[in-house]
């Protein structure tokens, strides 16, 4: 599939484009890393600073409160609450600081399980990043450690399978997962296809409402579609390169927004199927 007929741009000039979110009443945020700014989107185009994390923030998700949940590659795990106030939720592990957050998503009883990629790289030895678990109780534990740049992270709709993209290896890892918290069975579930010339890799993720995963395939401009059985079904062109991260709007929305770096912009366009049911939109 090439690019979508009806893509549209909502806001440009967002340094850095990441972490697109829709809240219940429809409103849209994104975050502008290099500026440490969550901003909301305007009705008419262009965006608002609501919140300041004062450090790198890269992902975002809702909780039923209408909170806004931050991945903050500095700071760790931060929430914002309705009226812009932020608090610090995950800041430290084993007494140390926590290592660059990138991405989070929410299980149905709001435990939240995130990747934290900072200092691992595609080099020998650079495969230092790390999975977290944060019980809704607010118990932290390490799911796993050792890839090369974990980034973007799901839940399939019953919560028993967990999938990240490993950035530099192309690679979607999966695990099974008995309980919040207890992944097994850790293994390849699939591998982005990367073409004669690209330096791509898997970045942000969103399943839709169908059980099948849209995962960005950076710098190769295209999103690339797995069924619930991990097959290739389709790649959608875009155009631009650089897509850095997919959300949907809703559960009955077959919209899907897309961030990406070239044009440092947010833009959206008719997936064809609305997004999985997502835990703050409950």
């Amino acid at each position: 599939m090439t690019a979508p007929c009806d893509l549209r741009c909502l806001a440009k000039g967002v340094a850095g484009a990441e972490g697109p979110l829709v809240t219940r009443s429809g409103e849209i945020f994104l975050v502008a890393p290099s500026d440490g700014e969550v901003l909301r989107v305007l009705p008419g185009g262009g965006t608002e600073v609501f919140a300041r994390t004062g450090g790198r923030p890269a992902g975002l998700q809702l909780d039923r409160e209408g909170n806004i949940w931050v991945a903050d590659m500095s700071r760790g795990i931060l929430r914002v609450a309705p009226d812009g106030s932020l608090f610090e939720e995950v800041t430290t592990f084993e007494d140390a600081p926590m290592r660059g957050c990138n991405d989070l998503i929410f299980d149905g009883d709001g435990n939240l399980y995130f990747t934290a990629p900072a200092g691992s790289n595609g080099r020998p030895g650079g495969a230092t990043g790390e999975i977290f678990f944060r019980s809704c109780d607010g118990q932290v534990s390490r799911i796993d450690a050792g890839f090369a740049f974990p980034n973007g992270i799901a839940l399939n709709s019953s919560c028993d399978l967990l999938i990240f993209a490993e950035t530099f290896t192309h690679r979607l890892i999966a695990y099974d997962l008995a309980e919040a918290g207890q992944a097994r069975n850790r293994r390849e579930w699939a591998m982005l296809p990367c073409r004669e010339g690209e330096k791509a890799g898997g970045d942000g993720m969103d399943f839709d409402a169908n059980g099948n995963l849209v995962v960005t395939n950076y710098s190769a401009g295209t999103l690339e579609v797995f069924s619930p059985s991990a097959e290739h079904l389709q790649t959608i062109t875009l155009p631009f390169k650089k897509c850095s991260n997919v959300h949907f709007y809703s559960n009955v929305s077959p919209r899907l927004l897309v961030t990406e770096h070239e044009n440092n912009a947010l833009w959206d366009f008719d997936y064809g199927c609305p997004g999985q049911m997502q835990f703050g939109w409950t």
